[in-house]
């Protein structure tokens, strides 16, 4: 039995993927961010959300611009979550609480991408050098520039 347990709970880890930090978040400017009950397109649009985090730079975000097909893309602004075969989404606590799975075989987590937006650089832009940067939320691209500080 215990040999059984243990095969059991190694086949677990085995199907465990580690998840993944966010490639991009944002700063909100609210008095108690905790307590809003607004979506992110809302604080958006209110100018809530002005500043974002990518590539370890600080971004403000500035006018929105015209779409053009001259920008790659180096990422996107979102986060990476666990659901189980029941399409339920386990929380970060639930995720870090030990549990074990009756069949590891067909009870996994997998992991799924929640993406809020992509993130562009110009195509004459270096990779070192990322001044400006392009955005897409809520359906429209936006500039975003490097902050000195």
């Amino acid at each position: 039995m215990t040999l059984t347990a243990c095969k059991k709970t190694e086949e677990f880890i085995d199907k465990t993927i580690k998840e993944t930090k966010k490639t991009a978040y944002f700063i909100q400017d609210c008095e108690d961010e905790k307590k809003t009950s607004k979506t992110t397109k809302e604080l958006l649009e209110e100018g809530k959300i002005n500043h974002f985090v990518f590539g370890g730079s600080i971004y403000k975000i500035e006018d929105t611009v015209e779409e053009k097909t001259d920008y790659n893309v180096i990422g996107y602004i979102g986060e990476q979550y666990y659901i189980n075969q029941n399409n339920k989404k386990w929380s970060e606590r639930e995720l870090h609480e030990p549990y074990i799975y009756l069949n590891p075989k067909k009870e996994i987590r997998e992991k799924r991408p929640m993406e809020y937006g992509l993130v562009y650089s110009l195509e004459s832009a270096k990779k070192s050098n990322r001044d400006e940067i392009i955005i897409t939320l809520n359906q429209q691209l936006y500039k975003a520039i490097k902050c000195e500080n």
